[in-house]
């Protein structure tokens, strides 16, 4: 791995909480301050140890149908895995099966009951022998074991129990922007306690946590870690990020924030999204070069 000075992933992390309207930042200062970096260390260091699944897809029950925020997110690690050679399995349930390439590997989750996803996730780790798990705008369990969306809406009956098969798991990621994320579990205690976030957060808990003012930036924000450390840019350009988006679009995502058909992220819209990535483009060529 190259060594990079860690202010560039302190300035990674500024990068991904621009914009921060449900005051992420907070939370990023009761974690550890390169949690960017150390999260794509444990990548690089796995990488060639098994399988890497990523997890994603978040449903939303008034359209009924996946958000914009999540899977672009997710291609953006898995791209810049493949590219390091590494091999990418894409871990979702049954209705984010379209949203997902027929060239990509999947695993579909059932939908069923604890018990039976306890079975499922062992059999994925026997079958599949992953090295690392990483999740991204996935919905985690909460104490009363149920599924929350922001809008504190019951979702249980459209999510399954994917959180057990991380909590099988040593070398896990989660990316979150509300506290409803697997991973959020980590900062359970702060979150529960204060009134700025979610009323009844996750639980769910991982070993790495990246918060981030949206996950889709999450998921740039570790692609632009990688790059640094591997010394080579893994991360798509503003053209590919648009291609991906409008593909998701066409298949039928929505905006999560206003359910809207458009080339937007919980209400931000596009323009503010391609700054994100042009900022950390700029950043990589700045020390790579």
């Amino acid at each position: 791995m190259k060594n990079i000075n860690k202010e560039a992933f302190i300035e990674i992390q500024n990068i991904i909480l621009e914009h921060d309207y449900r005051e992420m930042s907070l939370l990023s200062k009761k974690m550890n301050y390169l949690y960017i970096k150390e999260s794509a260390e444990m990548i690089l260091k796995n990488i060639s140890k098994g399988k890497i699944i990523i997890s994603t897809g978040f449903y939303e029950i008034i359209p009924k149908t996946i958000e914009t925020d999540g899977p672009p997110g997710a291609f953006s690690i898995g791209n810049a895995i493949t590219e390091l050679g590494g091999e990418v399995i894409y871990l979702i349930e049954s209705h984010t099966k379209d949203f997902i390439g027929k060239d990509q590997k999947t695993i579909i989750f059932p939908n069923t009951t604890k018990e039976e996803s306890l079975k499922f996730a062992k059999n994925i780790i026997k079958d599949h022998e992953p090295s690392a798990l990483i999740s991204i705008e996935r919905c985690g369990i909460t104490e009363k074991d149920r599924y929350l969306n922001i809008s504190r809406q019951d979702i249980s009956n459209y999510n399954a129990y994917i959180d057990v098969l991380f909590d099988l798991h040593k070398n896990t990621i989660g990316i979150g922007d509300g506290g409803n994320e697997i991973g959020m579990g980590n900062l359970y205690e702060y979150i529960s306690s204060s009134d700025k976030y979610i009323n009844e957060p996750t639980i769910s808990k991982a070993k790495h946590l990246i918060v981030t003012t949206v996950s889709n930036w999450g998921g740039w924000g570790l692609a632009a870690a990688l790059s640094l450390l591997s010394n080579k840019n893994l991360l798509e350009t503003t053209k590919e990020a648009t291609d991906i988006m409008q593909d998701q679009l066409n298949l039928g995502a929505v905006d999560g924030a206003n359910f809207k058909s458009e080339l937007s992220v919980d209400g931000f819209d596009w323009e503010t999204n391609e700054n994100i990535l042009l900022k950390l483009h700029t950043l990589i060529s700045k020390y790579l070069s």
